[in-house]
This record gives C-alpha cells, sequence and structure tokens, in this order.
C-alpha cells in the first residue's frame, strides 16, 4: 500500500519507505533543494521539468547525481515517446541529409481556467522555463548535444505587467558542429501563454524535411519527406498510437496515458545502475537550459520598466 507522510522531512527521516524511485513535482524555485536531500540519500529522482530555475542550478544538480552515483533525470516526457526515439535514429542516420534549420512553435491560452502557477513567476522561470524546454528540446533533436554547441541565441518578448514573466516569446538559436565537418544551423522557436498555437514542428534538411504532426510535445505522427528535386518528393507518414487507456483515470492534459513511456525509460536506467536515461542526458537537460537562459536574460526587463504600463502589456 501507499505511505504518507506529515511533510517532506518525515519523509526524509523515513529508512524504510521502500521507494524504488522518487517523483518531484513541487514548484520549480523548491527542486534543487528536494532534489539535493534525495541524492544525498541515494534516491534515484525523477524531477518534472524545469530542473531548477537556472543553468548553474541544474549543473550543479548533476555534478551531486554524478558524484553520488545516483540516478537523476529531468522529467522531458517528450524524448521517451516512440514517435521521438523513431525521429532520432532517422536524423543520425541522415534520412533528411544534413539538417539545416528548425522550425517549431507551443503555446495555450493561461488565461482559459490554467492555474495560476501555470503562468510562474520571475523565481518559478515563467512561459520559457514552463514550455520553452520543449522549444529547446526539438533544436537539440536536430543539432545532438553530442556534436553541436549554442554558438548563439536571441529573443523578443511580450512580458507579464507586474510580475515581468515571459508570456511570449520568439527566439532563435544558431548551433554550430564541434567537428568543423558538421554543417550549423538555426533554430527558430516560439512559445506562448497567450493563445493556443498548433504545436507543430518540422526540422529542414539538405536531402528532405522531418514533420511533427500536431502535438509535437506528444508526439503520435512523423511525416517524413525526401526531396528528388525542387519540385519533385515522397512523403512517408509514421504513426505510433497511444498505449490504450481503459478509461478508469480521469488525465489532466492531453496524452498523459503516455507518461508511462518516461516511467518505463527512469525504470530501465535505474536497474541498470545509470546515473541518467539515454533518451534525456544531463548534457541534453543543460543544453536546453543554456538556450532557454540565454533567451530569457535578453527579453527580462528591469523592475521599474516591468512595473510600468506598456503596450503590449497582458
Amino acid at each position: 500500500g501507499a505511505a504518507a507522510y506529515g511533510g517532506y522531512e518525515a519523509m526524509f527521516r523515513c529508512d524504510r519507505h521502500g521507494a524504488d524511485a522518487c517523483y518531484v513535482a513541487t514548484r520549480p524555485d523548491s527542486h534543487r533543494a528536494l532534489c539535493e536531500r534525495l541524492i544525498a540519500r541515494r534516491v534515484p529522482t525523477l524531477c518534472e521539468k524545469p530542473l531548477a530555475t537556472s543553468v548553474d542550478d541544474v549543473a550543479a544538480l548533476y555534478a551531486a547525481a554524478a558524484a553520488g552515483r545516483t540516478f537523476l533525470m529531468e522529467g522531458v516526457w517528450t524524448r521517451c515517446f516512440p514517435a521521438t526515439a523513431k525521429a532520432r535514429e532517422l536524423l543520425r542516420g541522415g534520412a533528411i541529409g544534413d539538417v539545416v534549420a528548425v522550425q517549431a512553435e507551443f503555446g495555450y491560452a493561461i488565461a482559459n481556467g490554467c492555474p495560476d502557477g501555470v503562468r510562474g513567476s520571475a523565481a518559478t522561470g515563467g512561459m520559457g522555463r514552463d514550455i520553452g524546454v520543449y522549444l529547446a528540446e526539438k533544436a537539440l533533436l536536430a543539432f545532438d548535444s553530442r556534436d553541436y554547441d549554442l554558438a548563439d541565441a536571441r529573443g523578443v518578448a511580450v512580458l507579464g505587467r507586474g510580475d515581468g514573466v515571459d508570456l511570449t516569446v520568439a527566439a532563435s538559436a544558431r548551433m554550430v558542429g564541434r567537428d568543423p565537418t558538421r554543417r550549423g544551423g538555426v533554430a527558430s522557436l516560439l512559445w506562448t501563454g497567450q493563445c493556443d498555437t498548433p504545436e507543430v514542428c518540422a526540422v529542414l534538411g539538405t536531402a528532405g524535411s522531418l514533420r511533427f504532426a500536431a502535438t509535437h510535445h506528444t508526439p503520435r505522427a512523423l511525416e517524413v519527406t525526401t526531396r528528388t528535386s525542387r519540385t519533385a518528393s515522397r512523403t512517408e507518414v509514421l504513426d505510433f498510437p497511444e498505449p490504450g487507456d481503459d478509461g478508469a483515470h480521469r488525465w489532466n492534459y492531453p496524452g498523459s496515458i503516455s507518461l508511462q513511456y518516461e516511467a518505463a525509460s527512469v525504470a530501465r536506467a535505474v536497474r541498470a545502475g545509470a546515473v541518467e536515461a539515454p533518451e534525456w542526458t544531463h548534457a541534453d537537460s543543460l543544453a536546453a537550459h543554456r538556450i532557454v537562459e540565454r533567451v530569457r536574460d535578453q527579453c527580462y526587463a528591469p523592475t521599474a520598466d516591468v512595473d510600468a504600463s506598456k503596450p503590449g502589456d497582458f
């Protein structure tokens, strides 16, 4: 049966909870402290994204996990979907040639009934930390963190009145290959909490393209187009149906039945004694946070500017 505790301290004092792993799903600004406590007790940990609210904190957590030989994964569940695994295989195999660019967007209207915490704050990270990581994930899917580094990232934003959180951001990132023979490329990314978006993503290459049909953060289909000329092409659609749902549960978000993919990834890694999961490595996570933080640093305004009403505020 399930065990209940009177708080975090009571749980940490218990030596016989019997948990194989722990899932941290509290406010982002509490993630580092809780994960550090779990890592110190060598409890394998899956932490909801964002893992922390700064690149430095993310790096510190991964360093602690490595030093303690304890599993730690940021919950970017998109990477555990079969469609994402297939996309990585195709891209690594050169199915669309050398990647040139990524175009992706993700947004939903937080004013339409979302909990206040979704908007975030200067402490918890705003929309960049909430869903910007999904866009950074797509950039890194195309420009693998094993082979590419972030050279530059720019962004413009609509900021929240009074709190200054990034509500809508248009960002661009330039990636460069560590091997001089690898082509570099760019990513065009849009995230917003002001409207619902189609949520599609296209990876463009020298020999074709790969498109995630909506919704790309819970991908169920891939369109792979190969080109033989400027006007001639062939498209193959690959379908990845969701796991069966017996209807016994109500889900908070679309596609949540597929969280089992992430759970299975964690289970495999923990059984193998690994400190990270191959689907979303520590290097992947750090690279994603560097993209989002670089963009957000450019978008955030001084407090005096945030407090002043201006066109476009929300």
